[in-house]
């Protein structure tokens, strides 16, 4: 059961970067709008803008919290299918294959972590 452990500590680790690349978003766009009010030679920033960017910044926190969510519930051997949403959302780039890929063979290959899932006692 320790890759369950090792799991859950992944999942809170993605839930951080996740909130850590959403705040970065928020701040890059807000500091070049100060800089632009100090009146420098800055890239404008119309609403357009602000507004993708904070549609950006909230599905990155919205997958924190999927992440952040996985990992309170995978270290009780559960939320195996909400597991299975993440992996589809993280084969999109390299460290995400690898997550994926661990991922995928704890919570549906690996023998020990399989019973726990689905209720048995692990032998």
């Amino acid at each position: 059961m320790k890759h369950l452990g090792y799991l859950k500590i992944i999942n809170f680790l993605y839930a951080g970067f996740m909130a850590g690349a959403a705040i970065l978003v928020v701040l890059v766009v807000q500091g070049i709008w100060v800089l632009r009010l100090l009146g420098m030679n800055v890239p404008e920033v119309t609403p357009l803008h602000m507004v993708l960017i904070s549609v950006v910044a909230v599905v990155l926190l919205l997958l924190a919290w999927l992440y952040y969510k996985a990992g309170r519930i995978v270290g009780a051997a559960q939320g195996r299918k909400l597991q299975a949403v993440l992996i589809a959302l993280s084969i999109g780039n390299c460290p995400g294959i690898l997550y994926a890929g661990y991922a995928l063979w704890v919570c549906f290959i690996q023998a020990e972590t399989v019973a726990a899932f689905s209720g048995e006692d692990p032998q």
